[in-house]
């Protein structure tokens, strides 16, 4: 079984929420198949700059936490989505999982900031050699990530949903629907099968998958669709919020990365580890909840 780690966790290491002695634990249960995602090198690596030179080490210490925990790294959410779920060869998006492992690695072995950022660092392998690391690149790289969840909010769900949202947030209000019957026939509408064709058919759209045809309802649709049942759960959850209150997307862009993280539960033979219970919540009775954990009920199962 893959053990798929929540960025959360390596950070409970670094404070030492998560003991040396529960790492060891940690460490033989996974019997070498603990993985990390790219989401978790951008989320603790933008930090990893300039202007946090100070709070460097403990951001270290996290990415030490990674090379204890992990021996794999997964592919970019949207890349893995290609392969496992869409049957599509991979492409060069995003993060290879080889670089996420060789940049954890380089953060974790240098202990100055200084001789990180002007590459008087040799990464031992296969063959050694300097290495510069672009720190704002980590940085950039997150900031563009989590961009892309307001983005898909205003193409995919204002422009239907919220048609006058443009003018309620130039008056400083957060747009929803405050007329219960909209309200209550939007929610049927995302527990309908339109909106998990919808929702398909625009994430296939994201991972440069051509779907031909209008209806979705071959063997491959229902079994692809199948694997994303966390991943439409928690843009239920997330689309319900902005319907009922007026979400506020520019507090919550991490929910981004949180919705992506689900997408590696389309794998069953992976378990999430987290300390994020808001993941649980937001995919609802998903059939692959059984497999998202706290790391007290991992470790000890």
């Amino acid at each position: 079984m893959k053990t798929l780690f929540d960025t959360n966790i390596f950070r409970d290491v670094q404070r030492g929420t998560i003991t040396k002695e529960q790492v060891l634990v940690a460490r033989k249960k996974v019997q070498g198949n603990g993985y990390v995602s790219p989401l978790s090198l951008v989320e603790l690596g933008s930090h990893v700059c300039e202007e946090e030179k100070g709070e460097y080490e403990t951001y270290r210490r996290a990415f030490e936490a990674i090379t204890e925990l992990c021996d794999h790294a997964l592919a970019d959410p949207e890349m893995f989505m290609r392969k496992e779920v869409f049957n599509h060869p991979t492409g060069g998006h995003g993060l290879s999982p080889e670089d996420t492992m060789r940049v954890a690695a380089l953060i974790a072995q240098t202990k100055q900031y200084e001789r990180l950022a002007a590459g008087q660092v040799t990464l031992w392998g296969d063959t050694p050699a300097r290495v510069l690391l672009n720190t704002g690149y980590l940085k950039q790289f997150r900031d563009k990530y989590e961009t892309r969840f307001l983005a898909d909010m205003e193409d995919h769900v204002f422009s239907n949903l919220l048609p006058n949202h443009k003018a309620e947030r130039a008056a400083g209000r957060m747009p929803h629907l405050s007329d219960p019957a909209l309200l209550t026939k939007f929610k049927a509408f995302l527990n309908s099968p339109q909106f998990e064709d919808l929702f398909f058919l625009i994430t296939a759209t994201r991972v440069n998958v051509l779907l031909l045809g209008t209806k979705f309802d071959s063997e491959w649709d229902l079994a692809a669709k199948s694997k994303l049942a966390d991943y439409f759960a928690a843009y239920r959850w997330i689309l319900s919020k902005i319907a009922e209150a007026g979400y506020n997307m520019e507090k919550h862009k991490n929910d981004y990365n949180d919705v992506h993280f689900l997408v590696y539960l389309a794998d069953p033979c992976l378990t999430f580890v987290t300390h994020d219970g808001g993941i649980s919540q937001k995919v609802g009775d998903a059939p692959s909840k059984a497999r998202i954990l706290s790391f007290s009920d991992w470790i000890s199962g």
